[in-house]
């Protein structure tokens, strides 16, 4: 996990946007090719800003002009509807049961490059509706008609969700939150990825405080 990929998110907005955009560059100049294009976000416990992560990240490749989707994967406690302000009641598990075909799920702007595919319904197996070849089926799909796919998805401790669509991942980024998790968590989901050949392309450190500010770094 390279140091160059520890991105610092902050309290204030410009702040917050501006390291989004460190990310973006990493993202966007370190692929191998076109393809290489879906990522996975995730943390290793609840309640550490990956959904924001998500939602900041896929807002600022479209404004880049990429065309990117967004998918809520999280089947659990899905938020991504909450942040873009749309439906949820139709999205990715219904599309997975066969009750909704993609093209009528995926909801988009027709003033931007971006596209949301929501959970929809909370369905009682969440882990065995992912792990299944429509779900891979519909990744292999999308992975070709967007430059970029943002996959918000649970996190890695509580449940296997993750760890089932990391192997479809290219990219994965593990956002921490610095106030309340602890290294033993971070190490404990970083080895559950790792057993998976699940490549961390990433870290975003949450929750900092800035203490200091000198030539466009921050210390803490």
């Amino acid at each position: 996990m390279s140091n160059d990929n520890k991105v610092y998110a902050h309290s204030s907005d410009d702040m917050i946007k501006e390291q989004i955009k460190v990310l973006r560059t990493n993202l966007t100049f370190s692929r191998n090719s076109t393809e290489d294009n879906i990522i996975m976000i995730t943390s290793s416990k609840p309640d550490e800003g990956k959904t924001f992560i998500s939602s900041q990240l896929a807002q600022s490749l479209a404004e880049s002009e990429y065309k990117v989707l967004v998918i809520d994967a999280d089947l659990r406690k899905p938020s991504i509807h909450k942040y873009f302000n749309v439906p949820n009641n139709h999205g990715l598990s219904n599309v997975i049961g066969g009750r909704n075909e993609l093209e009528e799920t995926i909801i988009t702007d027709d003033e931007s490059n971006l596209s949301v595919l929501p959970s929809g319904t909370i369905p009682p197996n969440p882990a065995e509706l992912l792990d299944t070849k429509r779900f891979e089926a519909i990744i292999n799909k999308v992975k070709k008609e967007y430059d970029f796919v943002v996959i918000d998805t649970p996190p890695v401790l509580p449940v296997t969700d993750s760890l089932i669509i990391g192997t479809l991942a290219d990219q994965t980024i593990l956002v921490i939150n610095s106030q309340s998790t602890s290294k033993e968590d971070v190490i404990e989901a970083k080895q559950k990825l790792d057993k998976l050949n699940i490549f961390i392309f990433g870290v975003v450190l949450n929750r900092l405080k800035r203490v200091h500010q000198e030539q466009g770094y921050y210390k803490y």
